[in-house]
């Protein structure tokens, strides 16, 4: 499907099809950026002629369905797609077809500014809170390297942007980040081998693993992926899991239940696993994950599959009625 490892996945809806994007990397040269078919797994176009992309440093990918226009002359003005470059240290900004809209940090400079200084380390994944207006944009910066920190963006339909505040250096490898509708973010630090709490205005209110036993730092059962679903009276949370170095054993996703999930009780909220997908050993790399809002299907991208990488999806199961 992809001669690179596929990285990030994000899902979209526009002329009545799902769009599946995928962050392709490690192959220079290749489009960084593709779009699927959901229904047939089909390539149907790819973001091209992107030279500073083409390093291979594609790592996370956002889809908004954005209230607004974001880009009035594309094809589909309300998605704006955002990829975190973790090479080029950079948050790239494009419209739905693939045209450039914004990019926030400068290429090849690895930092951790703030302030309109800003400028990332590298940069791994973010949340966005799409709203009628404004969106705010939550960056998990990153994975490893100079920063590894959370960073809070204010980004408008002009595509400008303020700076909102960052997080000290409190991660060691701040990999994936996901926003809860009750104001909380969920983060999977890779190296410290834990999910954390942080608060709306970027307070760190500690260690929240829902009972999942992760293996020791740095070796088994490692989080790499962490996303959110509110669809149909269900509260879900996703964690993925592999182990570092990878090899195989311990490769799954946790189904969480975050209905008690509560910003005033932070990491005392009540919370439980509902089910474990196993990964077949067949596949390996289940590295971030993606959920159509729509349907609630979840979907990861396996950064290890080689020669041909491949995205997993799953299918929600309906919640079963009380009547």
């Amino acid at each position: 499907m992809a001669s690179g490892q596929l990285s990030g996945v994000d899902v979209a809806h526009a002329d009545d099809k799902t769009l599946v994007y995928v962050t392709q990397r490690e192959n220079p040269g290749a489009p960084q950026v593709l779009i699927l078919d959901a229904a047939t797994g089909e390539q149907i176009a790819n973001f091209e002629g992107l030279d500073w992309l083409a390093a291979g440093g594609a790592h996370g990918i956002n889809v908004e369905e954005s209230p607004d226009e974001i880009a009035p002359a594309d094809a589909w003005p309300h998605l704006r797609v955002w990829v975190e470059d973790f090479t080029n240290h950079t948050l790239a900004v494009f419209s739905g077809n693939g045209v450039e809209l914004l990019r926030i940090g400068t290429p090849g400079n690895p930092g951790n500014g703030t302030g309109a200084g800003l400028q990332f380390g590298n940069l791994a994944d973010a949340a966005i809170d799409s709203r009628a207006g404004f969106s705010d944009v939550y960056v998990a910066d990153g994975d490893g390297g100079y920063a590894n920190r959370v960073v809070k963006l204010t980004v408008y339909p002009n595509n400008s942007w303020q700076f909102r505040w960052a997080t000290d250096h409190i991660y060691q490898n701040p990999h994936s980040i996901a926003l809860h509708h009750s104001g909380l973010l969920l983060i999977a630090d890779r190296e410290q081998n834990k999910t954390t709490l942080l608060s709306a205005d970027g307070v760190d209110l500690g260690e929240f693993d829902c009972g999942i036993a992760y293996g020791p730092a740095g070796n088994d059962q490692v989080p790499y992926g962490v996303r959110t679903l509110l669809k149909d009276g269900l509260d879900l949370g996703f964690v993925a899991m592999m182990d570092n170095p990878q090899d195989n054993r311990n490769q799954k996703v946790a189904v969480l239940d975050l209905s008690g999930l509560d910003a005033e009780a932070g990491t005392g909220s009540a919370c439980t696993v509902l089910q474990i997908l196993d990964v077949s050993t067949a596949f390996s790399g289940p590295h971030l994950l993606g959920v159509d809002d729509v349907t609630g299907d979840l979907y990861a991208a396996l950064v290890a599959d080689e020669p041909e990488s491949t995205v997993l999806r799953w299918k929600l199961k309906a919640k079963a009625s009380n009547a």
